[in-house]
C-alpha cells in the first residue's frame, strides 16, 4: 500500500507466489495431501485506513486519497479430506496482519493457492511476529505433532526495532 505499511493485494500474492515457489523447491511436499484451490479477483474497493497518514501533519494529509485495491476470495476446488476435520496441519502459517489480512491482503490466500496444499494459519493481527511465533511453540498441538513446514511472516522494521511490536517488558528474557 502507497499509504499503509502493509503489501497491497497484489504485492501479497506476488510475496505469497514467491514463498510457494522456494517451498516447493526445497521441501518434499508429496507426502502432504494436494488440494486445489483457486484465487477469484473481486470488484476494487477502497482502502480506508492508514499507518503513514496519522505520522503526517494534519495539512499534509488531504493530498493523499484513500487507495483502492483488489480483494481476493479463495475457492477450495478439491474435496474436503475429512468431514470432522481431525487432519492435522502440514504446512502452517504464523505472523501478524499481512498474513491475517484475507481478501485485502491475500497472502494467506495466496499460499494454499500456489502450494496446492492446506495451510493452517496461526497468524495474530496486531500483535507483532514474535508473540504468535512465541504462542504457536507453546501450543500443545504443535509440540505434539509438529508440521512440516513453517512460513514466518515477519517484517524487516521488526528486526531492526523490536520494540515497535510493543512486547512486554520481560518478554526477552522468558
Amino acid at each position: 500500500q502507497k499509504l499503509d505499511h502493509h503489501w497491497s493485494s497484489r504485492g501479497s500474492l506476488i510475496a505469497a507466489k514467491a514463498v510457494a515457489d522456494y517451498v516447493k523447491a526445497n521441501v518434499k511436499l508429496s507426502a502432504i495431501p494436494e488440494v486445489q484451490f483457486d484465487l477469484k479477483a473481486q470488484a476494487p474497493e477502497t482502502y480506508q485506513e492508514s499507518s503513514l497518514l496519522p505520522r503526517l501533519p494534519i495539512a499534509e494529509r488531504s493530498k493523499y486519497k484513500p487507495e483502492a485495491f483488489v480483494p481476493y476470495e479463495l475457492v477450495r476446488k478439491s474435496p474436503q479430506a475429512s468431514l470432522i476435520g481431525d487432519n492435522q496441519a502440514q504446512i502452517v502459517l504464523v505472523g501478524s496482519s499481512a498474513s491475517k489480512g484475507e481478501r485485502q491482503w491475500p497472502f494467506e490466500y495466496g499460499l494454499p493457492h500456489y502450494l496446492s496444499r492446506e495451510v493452517s494459519n496461526a497468524a495474530q493481527a496486531g500483535r507483532g511476529p514474535w508473540l504468535p511465533m512465541e504462542d504457536y511453540l507453546r501450543n500443545i498441538a504443535f509440540q505434539a505433532s509438529p508440521p512440516k513446514v513453517v512460513i514466518w511472516q515477519l517484517w524487516e522494521a521488526f528486526l531492526l526495532d523490536v520494540d515497535q511490536a510493543e512486547l512486554p517488558k520481560d518478554w526477552m528474557l522468558n
